[in-house]
């Protein structure tokens, strides 16, 4: 499940990133905390009180901002990264959920491995662009033929992968030994890269609606983290790890 969900949260997360500017499919993004904290209660039974339900609805707010449904501008794409987030708290609560069972390393290596054979089979499927045409163009990201011609392409690629496979070890690390619904507002520090690298790579510039729609999703999940202090919660595991 958590390798389904992985590649899942992968493809639908780039295919956002080709449909608008890169902060705003990470903002959106961005919303994994709150889902974090509600399938807790599902998983681990966490004690969830009506201010973090009210910070998550203000939060949830900003994503409707952003989206701007009501402004005629709403595009299905917008709730691709939401989907996004749905399914890595899924993930991130499973892996804490089967801590005592398997290794990190099992952990990672089951998510890339299947990924690698999803991965696979979509490249048997239309790998070699078949349905790169007229009719799906709208998908053309997703659709055009793979290359591996240029070498440049190859590198990048390899990077990508240590880079990504490094930063899961880490992240994954610190949701195996701590309550996810306290880990996750850490991840907010991802916006203010997404917003520099949009700017300085392809002169992306948030608009007035997606800045406040950001400060509103950033400062929901930071008033979680605030409530998570001050009712003074234990975030080391007491479980084995393995």
């Amino acid at each position: 499940m958590r390798g389904a969900l992985f590649f899942f949260a992968y493809s639908t997360f780039y295919l956002a990133q080709s449909k608008m500017p890169i902060a705003t499919a990470t903002v959106l993004f961005l919303v994994s905390p709150f889902f974090i904290t509600i399938l807790s209660i599902l998983f681990f039974k966490s004690q969830v009180g009506y201010r973090r339900w009210l910070t998550m609805l203000v939060g949830f707010g900003g994503v409707v901002l952003i989206c701007q449904p009501a402004a005629g501008e709403f595009s299905f794409y917008y709730l691709l990264p939401v989907l996004v987030a749905l399914a890595y708290a899924v993930i991130v609560n499973i892996t804490k959920m089967t801590s005592d069972k398997d290794t990190l390393y099992q952990q990672v290596l089951y998510m890339y491995f299947i990924t690698a054979l999803l991965s696979g089979l979509m490249g048997l499927l239309f790998g070699d662009g078949r349905f790169n045409t007229v009719e799906y163009s709208e998908f053309a990201f997703v659709t055009r033929a793979w290359v591996f011609t240029d070498i440049n392409t190859a590198i990048w690629l390899v990077g990508i992968a240590v880079v990504g496979a490094s930063a899961l070890l880490f992240l994954l690390g610190a949701y195996r030994v701590a309550d996810p619904a306290v880990i996750s507002p850490y991840e907010y520090t991802l916006l203010p890269w997404m917003i520099l690298w949009g700017y300085i790579f392809w002169r992306e510039v948030p608009s007035l609606y997606d800045l406040i729609g950001m400060l509103l999703i950033v400062g929901a999940g930071l008033y979680i983290y605030y409530r998570e202090q001050i009712r003074n919660q234990n975030i080391e595991n007491k479980s084995t790890l393995r």
